[in-house]
């Protein structure tokens, strides 16, 4: 069953960041925006949840797909290594870091 959930970003809801929460640990999926897009939700932990976004997006598992983390600490239990100016890329960010903003047009070639 699909349901949207509106959130204040301003003041959210606990009772509704539970529901989201709550989806979560029962292996589901929740949309939410980004500063660029809207991101599927699930839990990079959980390999059923993983699946069904690959069903969900028809793409096939030899592709990659984007992981979103909120902090360092969630990187180095996901990676075996992490390079040292990676490190000091994330060290120096105020915000959030998504090293394809830095540069426009960076994926078309011709611009």
């Amino acid at each position: 069953m699909t349901e949207i959930i509106k959130i204040n970003p301003l003041n959210p809801e606990t009772h509704l960041l539970k529901k989201g929460k709550e989806v979560l640990e029962k292996d589901g999926i929740i949309g939410y925006p980004t500063d660029t897009v809207y991101g599927l939700g699930v839990n990079a932990f959980n390999s059923k949840a993983v699946r069904k976004v690959f069903a969900l997006k028809e793409r096939d598992f030899s592709k990659p797909i984007l992981l979103v983390i909120s902090k360092e600490f969630n990187l180095k239990e996901i990676v075996a290594e992490i390079p040292s100016q990676a490190l000091k890329l994330i060290s120096r960010q105020k915000t959030p870091f998504n090293p394809y903003r830095r540069k426009r047009n960076c994926w078309n070639k011709g611009a």
